[in-house]
């Protein structure tokens, strides 16, 4: 009996192989191994299990559930396929595929009521992408349903997820409808499998004819008169979908300008003619693809290799969802992409199922997956560092990715609902049982099926838009911007919609688009700046190639652009050019020289007060001993220098500013490098007879300064840097200060020589005593002076040659040679007269004598003695300004007496004056009475 089914299934291979257009020899290959693909050891341990196939490409997932177990066949593309073999590398977007129906399994498992007398299983394989793997893996799943080798290791497989893609899924549904096992695919869209021959086959997603109409209703929707058809050369889903894209394109006005078919294996030879006729047509701005995630992702490698962007592709829903989208490489190239997708849902729970996997030797496929992301092995015999299994995976990480998995696992759910309904495991009967489901996704969409197997519900798809996030990074996945339905037709956010530009760099949504949509036709005239590249094999299109910004023309279909001057650029019309603005590095054009100058002044500012509060307290003990009692004052003075040299780096430059700054720019800082050198000749014992010396060391740095500048100027003369910034349109001026042998080089150099010398002297004297520790500061000076310097040199070497970024940074040393000299030397000064009384003791030849500090004992009796008369001279002073504060008070008191008797007088006044008011009123009244009866009014009445 075995030997019988075994020969059955022999002819039927041989006879489907044949019927699909594959290869002879390929089909030899497989029946002479078909023997080994049954496997031969298989032991099951508790989890999933790996199957020891004969050949090395062949690996399977198996859960440990067998016999008393409902299992489901799964068929995934995991590995790449290269060379005619599968290859080692992981696909994260395969692997996440697999997951999401084992992730489904369990889930229905763990749900009581759900299935709740059927236990599923899985037994998954990977068919890498090719069509010889897939038929020969689901040649394992038919041997497993029939048990035709009494094999007790082999699982009762009652139906299968998968294939991906259509041209496989024709193969595969072959075989599967041959020997009656039930086939669901979540993705494939080919039309052919809606025949009858395939009465086995069903899937959860439309047809390719409802795509194909959504494709074109969206081309039509922005009124594209002219596009490119790309498709892959598979018969079941690029060449079929290629032909019902064409037929609507020309239903609808649409001219198909260029159409041409590929596959993954092509070489870059075989793109050449494309990429040729693309250039050729530049005005073919929309590029319409029908193509599944892996062959789209060679042409992208082409596009990307050529420089090709600024396109608007329009994608089938094969790559819509590719997360590979989102990486760099590719993204600038296809980056505002239309797509049409299956509306998908996003499970929260199954990302974080994805984190919780760990590596198991009973797991190939997350084995692989984990060396090959942790660039580690979990194997002792290899090479590379051994892993410890704790690794995780980062939050970036492609399998954590958003991706288009509802489908796969509504899948598992039509089986499940098939199987929980169906009383028989018989195979017509669970057909019949899958056919008969009826459920609401996730998405509210019904999954329902024809008598064909095909979705009984009406076509609806998922209009997406590849955008980035914050600055140019890609996100995923997509935004949705519209939908499409079989009765409502296209809906679509116009607004949300964003764009691409030629250069691969948009930042920006679509403007206006209702007014003035992305126009993709055939060829129009080149207007101004602009040139004409004739298309010799297509005499009515051209190109117009834009002119740069250096280039112009005045006459429209110009073959060639004319260049401007190197100080000029094209005008906005590109009809001509125009002169660059000069721009300077001076607070009128830069902010950040604004800043600088604010800087500036602040620091002069702040260096002018301690100079007055020097002159004020001249005769403290610690102004007269600082810096050598000598060289206080001309060492503020080059700080001031310091700050004010600045103002060369932040002018309006010319060749005479430049020669002379480069001359005196260094100057001042080497003046103060000098003095304090001379400070620490004043700190060694034998400070008299240094003092001799100083006119002549001081003659000996400034002429070693100046032949170190002669000899730059020798070699490299001072002069202007001209810099055009075409972006800006401005022509950036300034010194040169870039050259490594220059003025400015070697008075760089010279600084960092005096800083050494300055470091081994100050080094020697750091400990010496007096004047509060003035030798160990100077020795921090050089200290910090030197990797000020040191860390602006390497800045200028690692950085690019700006004009403005040179100005700047030497306006940056120079400002911070005079801060340090400034902080390091006088700030630890200001602090000790604050801080220490006898910093602020009176020195001086007030009385006929020289402050000298013969000994550390004389010293101390001085400032006691100097101490307690400073104590007197405040207590009388104390006490007088308490006597003056009495006799205030004794006046203050008087001057209230004095106002108290006025205002008594004042009130005395008032009564006096009241009363003889009311006295004048009491005479009026009377009067008046008087005049009353004295009328002759009152006359006749008293007649």
């Amino acid at each position: 009996m075995f030997l019988l089914t075994f020969r059955i299934l022999l002819l039927s291979y041989i006879f489907y192989v044949f019927a699909i257009g594959l290869n002879v020899h390929e089909a030899n290959d497989e029946l002479k191994n078909v023997t080994d693909i049954i496997p031969k050891d298989t032991r099951t341990t508790g989890g999933y299990q790996e199957s020891k196939p004969s050949r090395s490409s062949h690996l399977e997932l198996t859960s440990g559930l067998l016999k008393d177990s409902a299992n489901i066949g799964g068929l995934f593309s995991i590995r790449t396929f290269r060379d005619g073999k599968c290859q080692r590398d992981i696909d994260p977007s395969g692997l996440q595929k697999m997951y999401a129906m084992v992730y489904m399994i369990e889930k229905i498992n763990e749900d009581p009521d759900f299935l709740s007398n059927i236990t599923l299983g899985f037994h998954i394989h990977d068919y890498c992408g090719d069509v010889n793997e897939a038929v020969a893996s689901s040649m394992d799943f038919i041997m497993s349903a029939k048990d035709c080798s009494n094999n007790e290791n082999l699982s009762d497989v009652k139906a299968v997820v998968g294939p991906m893609h259509s041209d496989s899924a024709l193969s595969v549904a072959s075989l599967l409808s041959l020997f009656k096992v039930p086939e669901i695919s979540p993705f494939v869209t080919s039309t052919d499998l809606s025949d009858e021959r395939y009465n086995y086959f069903l899937r959860n997603v439309p047809s390719d004819d409802a795509q194909i109409i959504a494709m074109a209703d969206i081309v039509q929707h922005f009124g594209w008169s002219s596009v490119a058809v790309f498709s892959t050369d598979d018969l079941g889903y690029g060449v079929k979908g290629s032909e019902l894209l064409s037929v609507e394109l020309q239903a609808r006005n649409i001219c198909v300008a260029y159409q041409t078919r590929f596959n993954a294996a092509y070489t870059d030879f075989d793109f050449l003619d494309m990429i040729t006729n693309l250039r050729n047509m530049s005005n073919i701005r929309v590029l319409v693809t029908i193509s599944d995630d892996k062959s789209i992702l060679r042409l992208l490698d082409v596009f990307r290799l050529n420089e090709l962007y600024g396109y608007t592709w329009v994608a089938s829903e094969g790559w819509a969802w590719s997360p590979t989208l989102a990486e760099d490489r590719y993204y600038k190239v296809v980056q505002g992409m239309l797509g049409v997708s299956v509306p998908s849902f996003n499970d929260p729970n199954f990302k974080e199922y994805l984190k919780r996997l760990k590596p198991s030797s009973n797991d190939p496929f997350l084995t692989q997956y984990w060396e090959q992301t942790h660039n580690c092995s979990l194997e002792t015999l290899s090479d590379v560092s051994m892993c410890t299994g704790n690794e995780s995976f980062s939050d970036d990480d492609p399998l954590l990715s958003e991706a288009l998995v509802s489908p796969i696992m509504d899948s598992v759910k039509v089986i499940a609902y098939g199987l929980q309904e169906c009383n028989s495991s018989e195979p017509k009967q669970l057909l019949r049982c899958l056919k008969n489901v009826s459920f609401i996704n996730e998405n509210d969409y019904r999954i329902s099926f024809k008598p064909n197997g095909d979705l009984a519900t009406g076509a609806r798809y998922d209009i997406i838009n590849l955008q980035p996030s914050n600055g140019f990074q890609p996100i995923f996945p997509p935004k949705l911007i519209g939908s499409w339905t079989e009765n409502g037709g296209l809906e679509i956010n116009k607004s949300a919609i964003f764009c691409t530009s030629r250069d691969g760099n948009c930042e920006q949504n679509w403007k206006d688009v209702d007014i003035n949509p992305p126009e993709s036709f055939c060829s129009a005239d080149c207007k101004f700046g602009s040139r004409k590249h004739i298309i010799w094999d297509n005499m009515c299109c051209w190109e117009c190639i834009p002119c740069s910004n250096t280039e112009y023309t005045n006459t429209t279909n110009a073959l060639e652009c004319n260049k401007c001057s190197y100080d000029e650029v094209a005008n906005s019309s590109k009809n001509g050019c125009n002169k660059l603005r000069p721009y300077y590095f001076t607070p009128k054009y830069n902010n950040i020289a604004l800043i600088t100058c604010i800087v500036i002044m602040i620091g002069i500012a702040v260096t002018v007060l301690i100079l007055i509060f020097f002159i004020v307290k001249r005769r403290s003990t610690v102004v007269h001993l600082s810096c050598g009692k000598l060289f206080k004052f001309p060492l503020l003075t080059s700080i001031i220098c310091c700050f004010a040299f600045v103002s060369f780096l932040l002018s309006p430059v010319s060749s005479f500013s430049c020669l002379l700054s480069a001359t005196i720019l260094f100057l001042p800082i080497v003046a103060c490098e000098a003095i304090l050198l001379f400070i620490c000749f004043t700190h060694k014992r034998d400070s008299k007879k240094a003092k001799r010396y100083n006119t002549w060391i001081f003659f000996i740095i400034l002429s070693s300064y100046t032949s170190c500048v002669a000899v730059g100027y020798i070699i490299k003369k001072p002069e202007l840097a001209k810099d055009p910034d075409y972006v800006k349109d401005i022509l950036v001026i300034g010194c040169e200060m870039n050259s490594a042998i220059s003025c400015y080089s070697m008075a760089t150099v010279f600084v960092l020589l005096l800083d050494v010398v300055g470091i081994t002297i100050a080094y020697r004297t750091r400990t010496t005593q007096g004047n509060f520790n003035e030798a160990k500061f100077i020795f921090y000076t050089f200290i910090a002076h030197t990797m000020l310097w040191v860390a602006l040199i390497l800045v200028k070497v690692l950085t690019s040659d700006d004009i403005n970024r040179t100005h700047l940074t030497s306006a940056f040393g120079m400002i911070g040679s005079a801060s340090i000299f400034l902080a390091c030397m006088f700030f630890p000064k200001l602090n000790a007269y604050k801080r220490k009384p006898e910093a602020r003791i009176l020195v001086g030849n007030k009385r006929g004598w020289k402050f000298r500090r013969k000994t550390k004992e004389n010293t101390s009796e001085s400032l006691i003695e100097d101490s307690s008369n400073t104590k007197q001279h405040l207590v009388d002073n104390l006490n007088k300004t308490i006597e003056a504060l009495k006799n205030e008070t004794m006046q203050a008191r008087r001057v209230i007496s004095l106002c108290k008797d006025h205002q008594r007088d004042l009130r005395q006044r008032f009564s006096h004056s009241e009363s003889e008011i009311l006295n004048k009123l009491y005479i009026i009244r009377n009067a008046k009475a008087e005049l009353f009866f004295s009328s002759n009014y009152m006359k006749t009445t008293k007649c």
